[in-house]
């Protein structure tokens, strides 16, 4: 026989700020092949082949066209450009701590990707039955996760002799001073794990 079946879940909402899209794709997919043969009354051999994938992407973007944004903006291109992802440049997110924090990004993560392979021999002989098989497993997953931030604090804006308390983020991104900047890209392919067995 043979059975193939799969599942898609997209989920379409607001990545947090206004403007942000969020989507979030889930998907799955299984297929099994099983092969049963009777030699002789006495010898029987079944074998299956399956395969079974589930990916997980989660894509948050404002639309719009973000070298033109980067470049207008005069953004450093070594934070925002040259992702492997699935977008070569994005628009920094911003983190401006007690008022919002949130921004562009994409995460695609595989999160198994299994092949396996098992075959069983059965022989009758007299009496007594005999088994023999094996099972073959391939295994792999990958996550790429691709992101860049800007953040603003309160000590930009804060009185130098007495900076506890006195600055304010949202003033520190009024007038363009960051604290700080970040970025993440991430590709990191698990691939070629193997199983085996037989009895």
């Amino acid at each position: 026989f043979f059975r193939y079946s799969k599942v898609d879940q997209p989920l379409v909402g607001t990545g947090g700020i206004v403007g942000l899209n969020q989507t979030t794709d889930t998907f799955g997919k299984q297929y099994v092949l099983s092969y049963y043969h009777q030699f002789n009354p006495s010898t029987i051999l079944d074998a299956k082949f399956g395969h079974v994938e589930l990916t997980h992407n989660v894509d948050d973007n404002f639309g719009l066209n973000a070298s033109s944004v980067i470049t207008a903006a005069g953004i450093s291109s070594g934070l925002a450009c040259g992702f492997s992802g699935k977008y070569a440049c994005l628009i920094p997110s911003l983190s401006i701590p007690s008022y919002f924090t949130g921004g562009p990004g994409t995460s695609d993560t595989k999160l198994t990707d299994i092949y396996q392979w098992t075959a069983n021999l059965t022989k009758i002989l007299r009496k007594h039955t005999l088994t023999a098989g094996f099972d073959l497993e391939t295994d792999s997953f990958n996550v790429s996760h691709t992101s860049d931030q800007v953040v603003f604090s309160g000590d930009q804006t804060a009185n130098p002799q007495q900076v506890a308390g006195t600055g304010d983020a949202m003033a520190s991104f009024l007038i363009g001073t960051a604290s700080n900047g970040s970025r993440r890209d991430t590709v990191a392919p698990v691939l070629g794990q193997r199983a085996y067995g037989g009895y």
